[in-house]
């Protein structure tokens, strides 16, 4: 999620993201990334038949747990699921706030500002590429799904 405030003083900012799979895959691994403001993370993926699966659950953040958590087996994910985040921040005078006084606070690549990140590795179900000749092309998928929604939401906007 890239579009969010965090105003200054405001103890319970709801950040939400989510993300249609549109192939089927594996989840291997998550990697929840938020900085100094971050409260709470949850990931959570809701599969096509309306059943949800928890991912991770971190009911306080510590930005030093920016890691990758990888599952003992891969969760199957079939095209259609999509995965939802749902963060909390705590901008108030708290001691990890790096800006004090509070101060409105964006998304942003800095140490004082905030990022609403759930990383999920995956690869494509059944997909071998020890295989000679097989031929990785998930991240051209992702990039066509991208270019799409660019697309989409480019012809939204008023001119």
């Amino acid at each position: 999620s890239y579009n969010f405030r965090l105003p200054a003083g405001n103890n319970n900012v709801e950040v939400k993201a989510s993300w249609l799979i549109p192939v089927d895959v594996e989840a291997l691994a998550v990697s929840p990334h938020m900085h100094q403001l971050g409260h709470d993370m949850h990931m959570s993926v809701r599969l096509p038949n309306g059943r949800t699966q928890n991912l991770i659950e971190i009911i306080d953040w510590d930005p030093s747990w920016q890691s990758a958590y990888y599952f003992q087996k891969p969760i199957p994910l079939p095209a259609g699921s999509v995965v939802n985040v749902v963060a909390h921040f705590d901008n108030s005078a708290r001691p990890r706030n790096p800006n004090q006084p509070p101060k409105m606070v964006k998304f942003g690549p800095n140490f004082d500002d905030e990022m609403c990140v759930g990383y999920i590795a995956l690869v494509k179900k059944g997909q071998d590429l020890t295989v000679q000749g097989a031929r990785d092309d998930l991240y051209e998928i992702f990039a066509k799904q991208r270019e799409r929604l660019i697309r989409k939401h480019m012809t939204k906007r008023p001119h």
